[in-house]
């Protein structure tokens, strides 16, 4: 018989060092295990709970309903644990009371509050992300509760607690499964997206490419209507002057028929009129006959007939001569083709030989334009660069120097021609009459004054090209003296001896005018200055012996 003190509290699970576990000690029992044959109270094994996956910050514990019993070591006296030890009360060994489902059922509300509270929180990279955070939450906090029902179930039937074990693994194992079916539903998913947008940015390319084509082919079609224009404008202009050939050759035809009717035209009066020379021949020759005899002049007759000789010889002549010349002429026709074709080739050449040239040229020019830049950037200072306009423009400067020598030269034999006219008396015939002796020499004086004038420019220009020239070539002409002498060939200095033989060519030029002036005007006429004198010859130190002595 059970004795009649409450000694609950032995049964109640102690919670000790984070182990939930039942008290040292036990009430008295019938079972044989439990007592002992002398009837001694033997402590039985601990009685653990069983693992629970609840966590301990919803454990609920007690305090000891009784405190503390002073004890001795004695076989016959129950040993207490600490009475500050506390006791488990949920989760508890034996659940059978609704309150173990209503606390369980509150844990499982906070802890699905609080993982609702983290998920907001958590932000992961994609929205799958946040799903299987939150499916991974929820599932945990399931498979908890579930397991702390299967733990309540097992108290009073262990085999439904297998079951629904059993059912709960199934169960964790098809939500893992679905879980990963997401994942690899989301990855594909992903793929597919990656896929779609490299599909998407082929299209677009490919797109592009198509707006390139078009493009190009509209540039094509243009440019093929344009050469189809050009086309129809050439068939058109070929048309127009094969109109303007046929019309060109009516024009021929009608031409040669006129010249046919004038030709037959005129060999027909060509015919009459040597039929009238030859009737007109013998009269002449008859009467000649007649008069021969008649007045016996026998030199005449024989002159006569030395004439009808020598015009038979002379027709012979001339038709050998025709005849020469017309093979002569064909082989002039002949050399001057075989000319058109060499000059043909030869302008070709000089063509070609220009073009090598201009690129030539053209890149030794990018060679100084690089030059010029490298030592601008070098040494930073500020290079002349070849002004293209000037060096046009001094060259046609040269060019039309060049063009007032010729004038000059034309000027001065125009004026030389004029002294000639001036200098000669004028002619006088009987059936002219003379001219007045004071127009005479109005006339004179003009002209002598004209003359001076003209003398001076020209001298005046002659000396400055003389010195111009002198100037540009002397150096030029220095040189290829030196070179000349340096290939010991003769008479190297052969071009300076012109050069300064144009420069006394022009001195004495001047010397004569001046004496020719003076001649006609009495008295000393001076066409150049002294100091034009000596800054022309200053270089040669021959001032002295060209100029003229004072008078």
């Amino acid at each position: 018989m059970p004795q009649p003190w409450d000694i609950s509290f032995l049964y109640d699970v102690k919670y000790v060092k984070g182990e939930a576990r039942e008290s040292m000690l036990c009430p008295p029992h019938s079972d044989s295990s439990l007592q002992s044959r002398d009837g001694v109270i033997v402590p039985h094994k601990p009685k653990k709970l069983t693992d629970t996956l609840i966590p301990e910050e919803f454990h609920i514990v007690s305090n000891i309903g009784v405190s503390g019993l002073e004890c001795y070591d004695d076989k016959y006296t129950t040993l207490l644990t600490d009475s500050e030890n506390r006791l488990l009360v949920f989760p508890s060994m034996k659940p059978n009371k609704r309150v173990e489902v209503v606390k369980l059922n509150d844990v499982m509300d906070t802890m699905l509050e609080r993982a609702g509270v983290e998920t907001q929180e958590y932000k992961g990279p994609t929205k799958m992300h946040n799903l299987l955070h939150t499916l991974k939450k929820e599932q945990t906090i399931y498979n908890t509760v579930f397991h702390e029902l299967i733990r309540q179930v097992s108290v009073d039937c262990a085999d439904r607690g297998e079951l629904l074990s059993k059912i709960r693994e199934r169960y964790v194992q098809m939500l893992d499964q679905i879980a990963r079916q997401m994942i690899d539903f989301y990855k594909d998913l992903v793929t597919q997206r990656v896929m779609d947008q490299r599909i998407i940015q082929e299209l677009y390319n490919f797109k592009n490419v198509i707006e390139e084509l078009t493009r190009e082919l509209c540039l094509v079609q243009a440019h093929d209507n344009k050469l189809t224009k050009e086309a129809e404008k050439t068939h058109r202009d070929l048309a127009q002057a094969l109109l303007d050939a046929e019309k060109n050759a009516k024009i021929v035809e009608e031409y040669h028929d006129l010249y046919t009717l004038q030709r037959g035209r005129m060999e027909n009066n060509i015919k009459q009129l040597m039929t009238e020379r030859d009737i007109w021949s013998s009269a002449t020759y008859e009467l000649a006959l007649k008069v021969i005899e008649r007045n016996r002049v026998i030199l005449a007759k024989r002159l006569y007939l030395n004439e009808k000789g020598w015009s038979k010889y002379a027709k012979h002549f001339i038709i050998l001569l025709s005849s020469k010349d017309d093979s002569d002429f064909a082989l002039l026709q002949k050399l001057t083709h075989k000319w058109s074709d060499l000059l043909n080739k030869f302008k070709q050449e000089v063509e070609e030989s220009e073009e090598s040239t201009r690129e030539k040229l053209q890149i030794v020019k990018d060679g100084l334009v690089k030059w010029q830049q490298f030592f601008r950037n070098n040494h930073r200072k500020d290079i002349l660069s070849p002004s293209k306009g000037k060096v046009v423009a001094s060259v046609l400067s040269d060019f039309q120097q060049w063009q007032k020598v010729d004038e000059l030269h034309i000027s001065m034999i125009r004026w030389m021609v004029n002294l000639l006219i001036l200098m000669v008396p004028d002619l006088t015939d009987q059936d002219t009459l003379p001219k007045l002796e004071e127009e005479s020499t109005e006339k004179h004086d003009i002209g002598v004054a004209e003359l001076e004038l003209d003398a001076i420019a020209l001298a005046n220009k002659l000396s400055q090209y003389t010195t111009y020239l002198s100037s540009c070539c002397k150096e030029l002409v220095t040189a290829m003296a030196l070179n000349i002498a340096s290939n010991l060939q003769k008479n190297p200095a052969k071009d300076f001896y012109d050069l300064e033989n144009m420069k006394k060519e022009c001195n004495e030029w001047i010397t004569t005018c001046s004496h020719l002036l003076s001649g006609i005007k009495g008295r000393k006429v001076k066409l150049l200055t002294h100091e034009k004198k000596e800054h022309q010859f200053e270089e040669e130190g021959t001032i002295k012996e060209l100029i003229e002595p004072e008078i």
